[in-house]
């Protein structure tokens, strides 16, 4: 990952605390071995509720963008803007392990904000939203809590645990503890699509990169 002006990796894993960072974008690489950021979060470990949001841009449409705590395919959550077009937001316990919210998104080389909402207590709490809008609402049965050890394993650029590595760029990667529904607390997250530098709800982890 190439920040210029912040302090060199050890190997392809950048080691940050936990908090505000630098205004800087990440540039990902999936060149083995693949870059990524390490960011472990309690807050997620049997996570009832949760929201993750960041601003992305991807390198090429057969390329993936991605931000999540993976443990196999069945257990973490992460969103995922797969090489096949779609976006994965995916909340998963070992007994629903195929739980997610999809949308197809049109590759366009443009910055793009991304944001997840989940609620253990019912899928229809479980939200997608591309650019502060709705685009996919949860449906089945999402985990009622995440896994043990979901934050222990948060990535920013890659899911290493699934083989999931970014090509492009990341930017504002910010983690509440809630599940975040009012419609004025998603605008101004998303902020008529320009990166925040506060929010009126200020989440728990946040890296500006």
């Amino acid at each position: 990952a190439q920040n210029s002006g912040y302090p060199s990796a050890t190997g392809n894993e950048w080691q940050f605390p936990n908090g505000v960072l630098q205004d800087y974008v990440m540039d990902f690489d999936s060149t083995s071995p693949g870059d990524y950021i390490s960011t472990p979060m309690t807050m997620l470990n049997s996570a009832t509720q949760c929201t993750i949001s960041f601003w992305g841009k991807k390198d090429a449409s057969n390329k993936k963008l991605s931000v999540g705590g993976t443990i196999n395919n069945s257990e973490g959550i992460w969103i995922l803007w797969y090489n096949d077009g779609n976006i994965y937001f995916s909340p998963r316990g070992a007994s629903t392990g195929s739980f997610s919210l999809i949308y197809a998104q049109p590759y366009d080389n443009n910055w793009h904000h991304y944001l997840g909402v989940y609620d253990g207590s019912s899928a229809t709490n479980c939200k997608l939203y591309l650019d502060g809008n709705l685009v996919a609402t949860g449906s089945g049965t999402p985990p009622s809590s995440l896994p043990a050890t979901t934050g222990d394993n948060f990535q920013i650029g890659a899911l290493t645990a699934t083989n999931h590595y970014s090509d492009g760029q990341i930017s504002n990667v910010a983690v509440w503890n809630t599940a975040i529904t009012d419609a004025n607390q998603i605008a101004d997250i998303y902020n008529n699509g320009s990166p925040q530098t506060s929010y009126t709800v200020s989440p728990q982890n946040w890296w500006k990169l």
